[in-house]
């Protein structure tokens, strides 16, 4: 790990065992910033007196409010990785959620937010001005800074002037031991003890608990943890994918050029391999169809072949499609409506088998067959997670080479959850054990309704044994 010295601004190297206590900043990039390649000529300029870029005023002014603080090491992404360097880059991007947990304390700076005013520190409440801003801080809706948000214990935000705005939760304090006595103190008595978890959930939508204990993230389902990144955005779209890899704790290579698509499936198949968690399948439909739609929907169903999807997303965006249906953790502790997703317990969970083929997905499950007057050659999956309204469940259609791909909108009603189902639907409201093979649309190549060397795979019953999975929930 490249480390910033905070008095002489001087790089120094080191190796897992011997990292030193080091702070870290968390910040969104903007014009100017300095790269590793050009950092010696702006220090050269600095110490010269010149006036620098606006990027290295800020890892002088970083290094200033970390050395204040008596660090005497600190990381900032855009000068202490070699970009140049591939192997470097991979290394940082795979370790980066490390490095921010790891931090001693990371600042966050808000460089579209204004400073309060000192007399203010001490109330509760920021002063109307500076919420608002941080309401609208572009900060919030970067891709990196999500993990930089959930990584670190401490997090000082900091305004456009360096000025200190609050904590993302409780102010730190340190153990001292008076006299063979424990006492708790105040780590930084310069600033405020404002906790901005309450503002911060608001803003970001992520339960407060998991921004004052990082280490609920793992509470969280799959399905929780994409919403949370659906509404962010990254220069580069492969980038989306790739901020995500510490959230799920999973490592890739990265491959600029891929595509953003093509590297969130990646992540999301890494992410199956480590983990049994079927929320990652129930992302909401993108084609709501009402029953006085159905007519005309089924006229333009051979239209609409052609935009059905995979079981996989193609961006954590597709995970904010359904309104009517929100994310939850997996503890009842945490109230965000109606419609939480949890996972089932793992004595409780469906044994479902879910693997990537160069032909498409292949998935050994239960499945409901609808019946002939729905939809010919349809089928229902239920799911080991669910909202408070029943089971969650994914639709599966057959096609003439006998391909099945995810068509939630190829019905005439928007639904989610198997209580929403219509019995009368599904033969004998009992499940049989299927395997399936399903495409992943912009994955699998070439074109499943064109490519005859696909006919081979059908879709069929292993087993005649049935289970019976209530459609109401208890």
């Amino acid at each position: 790990m490249r480390l910033l010295n905070t008095s002489s601004l001087e790089f120094k190297e080191f190796y897992e065992n011997a990292i030193p206590k080091y702070a870290i900043l968390s910040h969104r990039w903007e014009s100017d910033e300095v790269s590793y390649k050009d950092y010696r000529s702006a220090l050269r300029s600095h110490r010269n007196g010149e006036n620098g870029t606006p990027g290295m005023e800020k890892i002088v002014q970083f290094c200033k409010l970390a050395a204040r603080d008596e660090f005497t090491w600190a990381w900032i992404d855009t000068c202490c990785i070699d970009k140049r360097s591939s192997a470097e880059l991979s290394e940082a991007i795979n370790s980066m959620f490390q490095w921010y947990s790891n931090a001693d304390l990371c600042y966050a700076y808000l460089s579209d937010v204004r400073s309060p005013n000192s007399c203010d520190w001490d109330a509760e409440e920021l002063p109307p001005e500076v919420e608002e801003d941080l309401e609208k801080s572009a900060w919030f809706k970067r891709g990196w800074t999500l993990q930089e948000l959930l990584a670190p214990c401490d997090v000082e935000f900091v305004s456009k002037d360096w000025e200190h705005i609050g904590w993302k939760g409780a102010a730190p304090v340190v153990t001292l031991h008076v006299y063979g006595r424990s006492r708790w103190t105040r780590r930084y008595d310069n600033r405020s003890v404002r906790n901005l978890s309450g503002i911060l959930q608001d803003i970001t939508g992520i339960s407060a608990s998991v921004l004052r204990d990082p280490s609920k993230i793992n509470d969280f389902c799959v399905a929780e943890k994409m919403w949370w990144a659906g509404a962010r955005e990254t220069s580069r779209s492969e980038d989306l994918a790739y901020a995500l890899l510490g959230i799920f704790n999973v490592n890739l290579p990265l491959l600029y050029g891929e595509g953003g698509e093509r590297a969130f499936v990646r992540l999301q198949l890494e992410i199956t391999r480590k983990s049994t968690d079927q929320s990652i399948y129930a992302w909401p439909s993108i084609y709501p169809v009402t029953p006085s739609d159905y007519d005309k929907y089924r006229a333009e169903r051979d239209d609409r072949e052609t935009q059905w999807m995979g079981l996989l997303a193609r961006t954590p965006r597709q995970f904010l499609r359904n309104e009517t249906i929100s994310y939850g953790p997996d503890s009842c502790s945490c109230e965000q409506g109606d419609s939480m997703i949890t996972r089932d317990s793992e004595a409780d969970a469906l044994d479902y088998t879910f693997s990537m083929t160069a032909r498409g997905m292949q998935v050994e499950c239960h499945a409901y067959a609808l019946s002939e007057a729905f939809f010919p050659g349809s089928w229902v999956i239920p799911l080991s997670c669910h909202t408070r309204n029943g089971r969650c469940i994914i639709f599966l259609q057959e096609t003439g080479n006998g391909m099945a791909v995810k068509g939630d909108g190829d019905y005439p009603y928007m639904v989610r959850v198997l209580s929403e189902v219509d019995p009368g639907t599904i033969d004998n409201a009992k499940v049989r054990v299927m395997k399936f093979c399903v495409r992943q649309t912009g994955f699998n190549d070439p074109d499943i309704h064109t490519d005859k060397r696909l006919e081979d795979i059908k879709v069929g019953n292993l087993s005649g044994s049935e289970r019976a999975i209530p459609l109401r929930p208890a």
